[in-house]
């Protein structure tokens, strides 16, 4: 996985989904920047993916998979997109900036998106997360 070669976990289990998120995002999102995948094909691993977590209500009840780290896939691209919307950023830079924290919570997540966007963002104020 992109992110635990890195090192970067978790400080509590309900938390995994933030790595195991960012980790499947990748597994995808860096083909398609390649070219070694077409718009319509990344839309429709997004689609898949929703229709997979469609079903999670919290994604911090304790270790993250299948069905959960889909849906924190689906929010990590719509992380990506808000940031990209409000910023010169991407979840490149919030990615880097954990990535250098190492051990990191969902508090750290927020903090560092907000200190990449100079506000909070809408999407991790969502139900699914609080």
């Amino acid at each position: 996985m992109f992110t635990r070669l890195k090192g970067v976990v978790t400080e509590h289990a309900n938390d995994d989904w933030i790595v195991e998120g960012l980790a499947e995002f990748y597994s995808f999102d860096l083909l398609y920047r390649a070219g070694g995948m077409s718009k319509d094909r990344r839309k429709k691993i997004i689609e898949k993916l929703a229709k997979w977590g469609a079903d999670v209500k919290n994604l911090r009840e304790g270790p993250s998979k299948g069905p959960v780290t889909a849906r924190a896939v689906v929010l990590m691209d719509e992380l990506d997109r808000e940031i990209r919307r409000k910023s010169d950023a991407s979840i490149d830079d919030l990615t880097r900036a954990l990535m250098a924290k190492r051990k990191v919570s969902l508090a750290d997540l927020r903090a560092a998106a907000e200190d990449i966007v100079g506000e909070p963002l809408s999407t991790l104020r969502s139900p699914l997360i609080n």
